[in-house]
């Protein structure tokens, strides 16, 4: 009996491969035209709108922080002048593991779409994710912005494993709430609150625009670190002038974590908004754990979050 499953392999962007990649989902939004007549039973059925979207995650965090450059305006891929979304699958093979003969890929081709960050939960654990969401439009009125094509044969991409983040220390008005010597942020997610808008028109039932119409995002933190119980107040504090700032810690193979003073971790500087502790955890066994969370406002100039791929933890 020929096998006929088929597991995410790689998605390219903007001629950017991602391998560390998984959870990919497609959601196709779909509206129908349902006619009845006088036996009350629909007799006549037609597509009003589809509005297909993807969503993946990958632990690659500076490969697509890179490559969004500014995270809080997506990433824009239009036909002919970027390169398009490819999305390969591979046959698995009965009996066997993945498949490398012709024909056992399948390609899913996106050539207009916007592409926006909408999580990045982290933890002193596991590998940090990124979770994207891709949203096609149509490149033209009678073509859908998806292609689907099977047989197609081993596209020989080089498949890499190189990038791992793990929580790092934060800093609130840039003291210290999880010091050097004392790690205390237990988890934690940067939820990138992009709302994002779809046009259509004109009787054509795929979207014609997508736009991003709000910024609303918020930083979340675990901590066993007590002090934004007494620092921040029940009302919480305005951000200062001096930033409050997440690092992620990049690991190294076949080691542990790299050096802070390395400049190859990440980081998330907020230098408006405000600041409080939503609640605290405690039980009778296990340590008592505080929230924290941070509520970033448009400063009239700067972007809304700084993001470093590049930097030391200081």
């Amino acid at each position: 009996m020929a096998s006929n499953l088929y597991a995410l392999h790689a998605v390219k962007i903007n001629a950017t491969t991602l391998t560390q990649v998984g959870n990919l989902a497609m959601t196709n939004e779909l509206a129908d035209h349902l006619i009845s007549n006088g036996t009350g039973q629909p007799v006549f059925i037609s597509t009003q709108t589809a509005s297909p979207t993807f969503s993946f995650q990958t632990t690659e965090l500076k490969r697509v922080l890179d490559l969004l450059a500014t995270p809080w305006r997506g990433l824009k891929i239009e036909d002919g002048v970027e390169s398009p979304v490819i999305m390969y699958l591979q046959k698995i093979d009965e009996f066997g593991a993945r498949s490398v003969a012709a024909g056992s890929f399948i390609t899913v081709t996106i050539a207009n779409a916007l592409i926006v960050p909408m999580t990045l939960p982290f933890s002193d654990g596991p590998a940090a994710t990124i979770t994207l969401q891709v949203i096609p439009i149509a490149t033209s009125v009678e073509t859908a912005p998806v292609v689907v094509a099977t047989a197609q044969n081993d596209p020989s991409l080089t498949l890499t494993a190189d990038e791992v983040f793990t929580a790092g220390p934060c800093r609130i008005n840039a003291a210290t709430i999880s010091p050097t010597a004392n790690v205390n942020v237990q988890n934690g997610s940067i939820e990138f609150g992009i709302q994002t808008e779809i046009i259509r028109g004109d009787g054509v039932i795929w979207p014609k625009q997508v736009s991003i119409v709000g910024q609303n995002p918020v930083a979340r933190l675990t901590l066993t670190d007590h002090t934004p119980l007494s620092a921040l107040g029940m009302a919480g504090t305005a951000q200062g002038a001096d930033d409050s700032t997440i690092f992620l810690t990049k690991c190294t193979q076949d080691g542990a974590r790299v050096a802070r003073a390395t400049a190859q971790h990440i980081s998330f500087a907020f230098d408006a908004g405000r600041i409080h502790c939503p609640g605290f955890n405690s039980g009778a066994v296990n340590a008592m754990t505080s929230q924290l969370e941070i509520r970033p406002t448009f400063d009239g100039t700067n972007v809304i979050a700084a993001v470093n791929t590049a930097t030391a933890i200081t």
